[in-house]
């Protein structure tokens, strides 16, 4: 590849093998360019599927993230890549660094409304959690007139410069069959493990269900922040779930993937705070993917995709008698559950596609 269309992705929080950072974005863009991708992993250096990965050290708190962020600023020093792509808002600073010093081209890709993250903070207090957004807001107005471009992954939120802005959602890579797998776990939950994506909502529910079903299995798969997953795990013995719930953490894609098609039900309990109201929840897609029924919170286009696609239920996140209600309705059918993952499958195989997404990346590439 010439080296003017060398590419280092960078990112301090999310591991190499993020979904869309790796499976969708550096793996669409290692067709017309040369990758390099920097996050964090349990090992120093690989090739895989074209991209050049190379590990960061891997962090359990916040804290941890500092010399990440020194580390990746010593390799993008060095490199001889042309465009520094970045995920997270901490590496703000190393972008502006990478524009003005080392003169790369720098695309900022925003994952989220910062600005309601930080309003939602639990160990800021309300006069932290209004100077830090202040302070959010005024960065991002400098930054505006300093990166090449901008990437969101939703439509609901502004990017810092208008003009030079692309929304690449983050919809799934269609498998060309739907999953026919034997389905050994009952109830799924993936994604990040917090409260406002329903946590100890899912605890209180299946407390309830496994009365009526005492063989439920239930599977955790997701990050679980070190600040509460004590509190998850006292709340799982309390209620004598240990042989019910089970925790997985992250794992792999691939491998994430398989539990999905091994699932009955997906579950999808978001609470209505500002960053989900609008969103597009990738979760939704990657069960839909896999032709398994959801059960989702009833607001936003989590909602409205339920509906329109006629691929689960929905409900009030905040309910619990609702929500057993629900899934003890769906448990009892296996027939309906088929049925309603089929609808879900055959709405996003031709609405929701990674290929459309994956053209827009590459054509602003083109156009930087």
């Amino acid at each position: 590849m010439p080296e003017q269309g060398n590419i280092f992705i960078g990112s301090s929080v999310h591991r190499w093998n993020d979904n869309r950072i790796f499976f969708k974005e550096a793996m669409s863009l290692t067709k017309q360019y040369h990758v390099e991708l920097h996050a964090p992993a349990e090992f120093k250096r690989k090739h895989i599927q074209g991209v050049e990965i190379y590990g960061l050290p891997c962090w359990s708190k916040e804290s941890d993230r500092k010399a990440i962020r020194i580390e990746l600023w010593q390799r993008l020093k060095k490199s001889k890549t042309t465009i520094f792509h970045f995920h997270d808002p901490e590496l703000i600073w190393i972008g502006i660094k990478a524009k003005l010093i080392l003169r790369k081209k720098v695309i900022y890709d925003i994952h989220e409304n910062v600005c309601a993250t930080i309003m939602h903070k639990k160990w800021l207090n309300q006069i932290q959690k209004y100077l830090y957004s202040i302070a959010y807001k005024l960065l991002e107005y400098i930054i505006g007139f300093i990166f090449d471009h901008f990437i969101l992954s939703v439509n609901f939120f502004k990017s810092p410069r208008a003009s030079d802005t692309t929304i690449i959602f983050n919809y799934p890579i269609i498998p060309e069959a739907m999953n026919n797998n034997i389905k050994d776990i009952d109830l799924l939950y993936l994604g990040a493990v917090t409260e406002d994506r329903g946590i100890f909502i899912i605890i209180e529910v299946v407390k309830k269900l496994v009365k009526k079903y005492p063989n439920l299995k239930v599977e955790i798969v997701g990050h679980v922040p070190s600040s509460i997953k004590a509190h998850i795990g006292d709340e799982i013995r309390k209620e004598n779930l240990n042989d019910v719930i089970y925790l997985r953490g992250f794992i792999d894609y691939n491998a994430a993937s398989d539990y999905i098609k091994r699932s009955r039900i997906g579950l999808c309990l978001l609470f209505p705070t500002k960053n989900y109201l609008n969103s597009y929840p990738t979760k939704l897609f990657d069960y839909m993917t896999c032709g398994i029924p959801i059960v989702g919170s009833n607001f936003g286009q989590l909602a409205r995709i339920i509906k329109e696609a006629n691929c689960g239920a929905t409900v009030d996140p905040y309910d619990i008698q609702d929500i057993v209600r629900v899934l003890d309705s769906l448990l009892s059918k296996n027939d309906y559950c088929s049925d309603l993952g089929a609808n879900g499958w055959e709405y996003i195989k031709d609405t929701y596609t990674w290929q459309s997404q994956e053209n827009k990346l590459l054509e602003l590439y083109s156009n930087l």
